[in-house]
């Protein structure tokens, strides 16, 4: 017996693969933008701990404002990226289930199909033994 639903399977198989490698490339994005966060922060903290010279102070005062700048953005766009992400483990969790459902219905079909090979094995058993007994008594 075909099990069926193969191509409806596959489709599904594709569709959370897909899912897996959007979920894996989100995630890339946000550790490189916590990276990126990470450095700014330090290079913040170095400038802190540098001495400066009185004439080099408004230039390394507008370097930290701006840096602070970038670590307030990346902060928002590590935000938005955060639901980006749990949007996509929710479509990867949608289409987990949807593979398992359908490898449910094979799996019970692929049962069905053996109850019933064993039933007819068992029939033709019974049919085999009635002959040879048929054939005993005339």
């Amino acid at each position: 017996m075909k099990l069926r639903l193969s191509a409806v399977l596959d489709l599904r198989i594709a569709a959370e693969e897909a899912a897996k490698r959007e979920l894996g490339r989100l995630e890339r994005e946000r550790s490189e933008m916590v990276v990126r966060r990470g450095a700014h922060i330090a290079d913040i903290e170095q400038a802190g701990r540098t001495p400066v010279p009185a004439r080099m102070r408004e230039v390394l005062s507008a370097f930290i404002l701006a840096t602070r700048r970038a670590v307030a953005e990346l902060d928002g766009r590590i935000a938005e990226q955060d639901g980006r992400i749990a949007a996509a483990r929710s479509a990867l969790a949608q289409a987990h289930r949807e593979v398992k459902a359908i490898e449910a219905i094979r799996a019970r079909d692929a049962a069905q199909a053996a109850r019933i090979a064993l039933r007819r094995e068992a029939r033709a058993n019974d049919e085999h033994a009635a002959r040879i007994r048929m054939e005993a008594l005339a």
